[in-house]
């Protein structure tokens, strides 16, 4: 029945890998998911099927694949525009390195955010973070995407820097993290190169492998976020 399983998955897609029109490009390589695949079927050959789907997941999560921009969904494609359009904005006299976000709600929102810094390094607000403090003024604390799109102003290192994708920090993973278990979502992390000719989408959770989050301490985030909107909606009436 496995053995049926993972031949099912190959043809399915490799029919999914050609598409009619270039926008319904399957966003991860099917070749490389067909060759995982094949190294599934030699785990479940070893007598050992048990391990066959976390050894799945587990590779296929590690290791995203860079994308043209144009095969990523339109949805997306907008989002990086804005934290692209977000990176103008940016304060960066320090590093000259120009970073935007742009957070994708549950409801369809953008809120965008750019890198501020200050003398005192310790103090500065990377992009993503500067994101989600503004989606959180706004009362918008659940996502289920958010862009990172990077780009240096120092003419010396653009070509360089330019051609690499710009992932989260390790304070912003952490952040996004607490998002994610308030949203009950694992959020796509787009990441992107300066240029828009490379797109690599990850999961929050594999950014963040064994995650410490409000569960660590006891804490039920959904009830006090429920709180929370209760209190709004008083402070709204009594107005």
């Amino acid at each position: 029945m496995i053995r049926r399983f993972v031949r099912s998955c190959s043809q399915a897609l490799v029919s999914m890998s050609e598409p009619t029109t270039k926008k319904q490009k399957l966003v991860t390589d099917s070749e490389t998911v067909i060759a995982l695949l094949k190294q599934v079927q030699e785990q479940i050959e070893k007598e050992k099927p048990e391990n066959a789907l976390q050894f799945a997941l587990t590779k296929l999560n590690a290791a995203p694949q860079a994308v043209p921009f144009d095969t990523i969904p339109l949805e997306y494609q907008k989002l990086v525009r804005k934290a692209r359009e977000a990176a103008a904005a940016a304060y960066c006299p320090y590093s000259d390195f120009c970073v935007g976000a742009a957070l994708l709600s549950v409801d369809g929102q953008i809120i965008t955010g750019a890198n501020y810094e200050n003398a005192a390094h310790g103090s500065t607000i990377c992009a993503e973070r500067s994101a989600m403090l503004r989606a959180n003024a706004e009362g918008v604390r659940k996502f289920k995407a958010v862009v990172c799109y990077g780009h240096s102003k120092n003419a010396e290192h653009t070509d360089e820097m330019d051609e690499n994708v710009v992932a989260p920090c390790g304070a912003c993973r952490q952040c996004l993290n607490e998002a994610a278990v308030l949203s009950q979502i694992d959020m796509d992390v787009i990441m992107t190169t300066a240029k828009l000719n490379k797109v690599t989408i990850c999961k929050l959770s594999n950014m963040l492998p064994k995650s410490f989050g409000p569960d660590d301490l006891g804490i039920d985030v959904a009830k006090h976020e429920a709180s929370v909107k209760l209190e709004l909606t008083h402070a709204h009436h009594a107005h």
